[in-house]
């Protein structure tokens, strides 16, 4: 049975309006009238807050709700007309995001440092949006956020090298690089990292292809959660890679990863229902619903065991 290398983990950040001022009070509403992009901003995300719980709020009149939202709006816009960083990157999320003017506002709080900006626009590079993918614009942007920030942008940057050749034709792979990333972020306990450094160990991408290894990141990954990790450990101990062959714990893994719906998890946990391997009784009637789980999230494995089974 063929299993396909687990996918890369991509993460990306998303805005949260986090409201700590009362914009009924009066200094509040002074300094951001005189021009103070930070009270601006205060104003905005009270409104925005506001605006929020109205929406939830089924007694709302219309008018109140577009009165709140044109307010959130108007302070957001002078906040981030005056520069503030941080209204720029929440003009993008908020109200114009992957558009022409938003990439604009984008653009503006990245080149001016602006963390989340950066890893975003990296971002926007990376899968098109809005703009036409860009590798070299993405590393630039996600590579001034892995240096100044925590691990999440340091695993994704990783992501973008181990990806290098596979979306630049002729382009020479740069898993050496991937794997340096991922370390940073694996060793500060990165769960993804972590998975994804693991992987690099198994296939020998970047680092000297080393099972044991390779199982050490996974046990770490898999024990905060990960459903990749738990997926791929699974398989080590299936086949007796990097730790002794136990089907009774790649069934225990696989049931784990499964629960989460990791769709290769779910075709290999029916691989041990049709065979009874791991102290799990045969129901080839339990294998084929799990493999058509697993068919159903485009698992390749799975919809070939289907076919094989004539089901």
């Amino acid at each position: 049975m063929i299993r396909s290398a687990m996918p890369l983990v991509l993460l990306f950040a998303a805005y949260t309006a986090m409201p700590f001022l009362n914009a009924q009070d009066p200094k509040i509403m002074e300094k951001a009238k005189q021009g103070d992009a930070k009270a601006q901003y205060s104003l905005f995300e009270y409104y925005q807050t506001e605006y929020g719980k109205k929406i939830k709020d089924k007694k709302a009149d219309e008018k109140t709700i577009k009165k709140l939202s044109a307010e959130s709006e108007k302070w957001l816009r002078k906040a981030a007309g005056q520069g503030y960083a941080k209204a720029q990157y929440s003009l993008f999320e908020c109200f114009e995001k992957y558009s022409e003017e938003g990439l604009k506002w984008l653009r503006k709080a990245a080149e001016q440092g602006y963390l989340d900006a950066q890893y975003e626009l990296g971002a926007v590079y990376m899968v098109g949006n809005g703009v036409e993918i860009n590798f070299v614009e993405a590393e630039k942007w996600w590579l001034l956020a892995a240096q100044h920030g925590g691990p999440l942008y340091q695993n994704n940057l990783g992501s973008l090298y181990h990806l290098w050749d596979k979306y630049n034709k002729g382009a020479e792979n740069r898993f050496a690089e991937a794997v340096k990333w991922y370390r940073k972020a694996a060793d500060q306990g990165d769960a993804s990292a972590q998975f994804n450094l693991g992987s690099c160990y198994y296939h020998g991408q970047g680092v000297k292809q080393d099972y044991k290894e390779a199982v050490k990141w996974y046990q770490k990954s898999a024990a905060q959660g990960d459903a990749y990790a738990q997926c791929n450990l699974g398989v080590c101990y299936e086949v007796g890679n990097g730790v002794k062959k136990d089907y009774k714990e790649a069934a225990k893994l696989y049931q784990k990863s499964a629960a989460q719906g990791n769709a290769q998890a779910l075709n290999n946990l029916g691989w041990f229902y049709e065979k009874g391997y791991g102290g799990i009784k045969k129901d080839l009637s339990k294998a084929v619903e799990l493999y058509r789980a697993a068919a159903k999230k485009d698992n390749e494995d799975a919809q070939k065991n289907l076919k094989r089974l004539g089901r």
